[in-house]
């Protein structure tokens, strides 16, 4: 006998994304915004298994590498980073190896990369700035910040801060701060890459 062949199946509909409410993260939070564009419609982070998205929790470098070249949309088509300290069986070597490639980050040093430091907020910014430039984003920046500890900041990220800092992507404490060597948390550096997003 003759077996006819099955249909063809027809393709799913394509679902809403849902909402997505952290517990942490209310609507009143300063970053929902930020949090909410980059859990849903862009995708780049996501939240843990019980709800809650931790906008307090520290950010290593090679989590904040991941972020901006899945936010900026880089090709990753090389694995070898050229650090020591990131082997090609890393989860993160794909993400390092575009940072170096596309000259977001050099590393804390010509071997190194310290993938499982925190990144400080003057990293976390010049990685931002690397990455818009790479991009050709415009960013307007004004002549100096006004940052009671514009000194402490970095020679190497001062351009990073001052231009972001003009162009309303980061902001200091309320105490007229930036913290340079801070820890950068995950509500940081959701809004900060929201907001170079947002302009574009």
């Amino acid at each position: 006998a003759v077996v006819s062949p099955s249909p063809s199946p027809k393709p799913e509909e394509p679902q809403p994304v849902p909402e997505v409410d952290f517990s942490d993260v209310p609507q009143e939070h300063w970053a929902f915004d930020a949090v909410r564009y980059l859990t849903r419609e862009n995708t780049v982070l996501t939240g843990y298994g019980d709800g809650t998205f931790l906008p307090d929790r520290a950010v290593t470098r090679a989590e904040f590498a991941k972020l901006v070249i899945s936010a900026f949309s880089f090709d990753m088509d090389e694995t070898d980073c050229g650090f020591e300290d990131v082997s090609q069986n890393d989860w993160f070597c794909p993400y390092v190896a575009a940072t170096k490639r596309y000259g977001i980050t050099g590393g804390v040093s010509d071997t190194q990369f310290a993938p499982q430091e925190n990144i400080s907020r003057q990293d976390m910014a010049v990685m931002l700035y690397r990455a818009a430039s790479a991009k050709l984003m415009p960013l307007t920046g004004k002549s100096q910040p006004d940052f009671t500890d514009w000194e402490a900041v970095a020679e190497y990220a001062q351009t990073a801060v001052q231009t972001l800092s003009g162009a309303g992507i980061i902001n200091g404490t309320e105490t007229g701060e930036f913290l340079p060597q801070a820890t950068a948390t995950r509500a940081q550096a959701a809004k900060m890459i929201y907001e170079i997003l947002k302009q574009q």
